[in-house]
Formats: structure tokens, C-alpha cells, sequence
């Protein structure tokens, strides 16, 4: 199984600012002769949040280049808080966000932010990968 684990700073999160991961992997097969093959790009099935900081998370996910895209402009606009499709939800502190292929088929970009203060780091585990 392949994992990625990402540590939010406690300066990060106290900072006020979004934090954007990349969670995507890249790997590259071998064929049975051991050859490198194509690398492919694996993006993770469940996101596992580990918060006991002390501060309160704040999660979105963007799903594919053209959101992202598009997620960059009203960033630019200076209109974040103002949109609801970007809208940050309060996370539970110790959680896993599961994708049904639905609501979560692909996280592309992972995005976080601290509100309160922070006295530890954050722990990201992006899991399941295919």
C-alpha cells in the first residue's frame, strides 16, 4: 500500500494562511524483466487528519486542474471568503475523509488552515493510493 504523510508546521498553521499540498505520487513500474515502465500518477483514496494542535482545521479539497485553475482566480480576485464552492468545513480532530468516487473521486490539491492557535504540528496521512 502506498502512503504519503505531510506535517503541517505549528508556524503554518498559526500563520492564518492556506496551506496547499499536493498529494499526488508519482510511480513508475517495472515490467517483469525489470525495465522502467511509464510513470503513472496515483492520487491517495482516504486523507487521514491528525489534529491534536489545539488549534481548529480547517479542510477544502479541489478535484482537478480546471478547478484548480479556477480556484487560483478567485484566490487572485481576493474573493475566497466570498465564494461558497471554496468554502473551508471544520474538521473533526482526528478524522479520515474516505472518497465514495462522488463527492471525493480525486483530491488534486489538498488545502488547510489553522484558526486559533496551535502548540503542536499537524499530521496529513494521505492513504490508499491508486
Amino acid at each position: 500500500m502506498k502512503n504519503k504523510k505531510v506535517t503541517v508546521t505549528i508556524a503554518q498553521l498559526n500563520s492564518g494562511n492556506v496551506i496547499e499540498i499536493d498529494p499526488k505520487m508519482v510511480w513508475v513500474p517495472l515490467s517483469a524483466d525489470g525495465t522502467e515502465l511509464d510513470p503513472v500518477t496515483l492520487y491517495p483514496i482516504d486523507i487521514q487528519i491528525i489534529n491534536d494542535t489545539g488549534a481548529i482545521l480547517l479542510t477544502n479539497f479541489i478535484l482537478n486542474e480546471d478547478d484548480y485553475a479556477d480556484y487560483q482566480r478567485v484566490v487572485d480576485d481576493g474573493a475566497l471568503a466570498l465564494d461558497d464552492y471554496y468554502a473551508f468545513k471544520r474538521t473533526p480532530n482526528n478524522t479520515v475523509l474516505q472518497s465514495d468516487h462522488t463527492n471525493f473521486p480525486r483530491c488534486y490539491r489538498f488545502l488547510i488552515k489553522g484558526s486559533g492557535t496551535a502548540t503542536k504540528d499537524a499530521t496529513i496521512e494521505f492513504i490508499n493510493y491508486r
